[in-house]
């Protein structure tokens, strides 16, 4: 990992950050100075969400002090975003797809008839392209998440065969499975690595467990078919 330069530090000066407990959850909160009116904004990932609605629910949090919510790492369900966007009515809620080598991807901003299960457009200056062994791919049809723009990393240190996978000329593979609609908007489908080949039909993991998203908690548990080979 390479830690920010103090240059890089002071791109974001201007403000404070906090590390907040509140019911046992640690948020980490950026406040602008005085001169500035907008209030507070953090990044979370969905499962942090459920707990920051709750902890609203109960008074924990007063709701006027995020302006800008940004979740990453996974989908939010129909019922968590309607949620957040009820318990903070003036925030903004933007969910980011994107990868560390690499910033933010595609970018959605959150609203009641917002595309639900959509990652959004692609984001400032970036390409974000399809592909399928190198070919891009109809649309509609499932491929490769590739992107090139300005905040692509260079390398993979020291590591030459990972470049070699991840790189196709100036594109670079986010590693997820995604597919686009006629407006342009992204879905993903699931990580590459995740798939599997059964029967000759590609199974995407996440295909299941989407099934009972709109439940706040649930687990999905995985049972052998009787006859099914097993797999070592």
């Amino acid at each position: 990992m390479t830690l920010c330069s103090n240059r890089k530090k002071r791109a974001a000066h201007g403000s404070r950050t906090y590390l907040k407990a509140t019911a046992g959850l640690r948020l980490v909160l950026t406040k602008p100075k005085r001169r500035y009116r907008s209030w507070l904004y953090s990044m979370f990932v969905p499962t942090m969400l459920t707990f920051l609605a709750n902890a609203t629910e109960k008074g924990l949090v007063d709701p006027q002090q995020l302006s800008v919510i940004l979740s990453s790492s996974s989908l939010l369900s129909t019922t968590l975003r309607d949620c957040m966007l009820t318990a903070f009515p003036r925030a903004h809620l933007w969910d980011i797809c994107g990868a560390t080598g690499l910033g933010a991807v595609t970018l959605i901003d959150h609203s009641p008839t917002s595309v639900i299960g959509s990652v959004g457009l692609p984001s400032l200056a970036q390409v974000v392209k399809l592909r399928d062994d190198g070919n891009e791919v109809p649309q509609g049809a499932v491929g490769g998440l590739h992107t090139a723009g300005p905040t692509l990393m260079t390398e993979y240190y020291k590591q030459p065969d990972a470049i070699a996978a991840a790189f196709r000329g100036a594109f670079m593979s986010v590693g997820d499975l995604a597919r686009q609609d006629g407006n342009g908007y992204f879905f993903l489908v699931d990580r590459k690595l995740d798939m599997i080949i059964s029967s000759g039909e590609n199974v995407y993991p996440t295909e299941r467990p989407r099934g009972g998203s709109e439940r706040r908690y649930g687990a999905v548990i995985g049972v052998q078919e009787a006859g099914a080979a097993r797999r070592s």
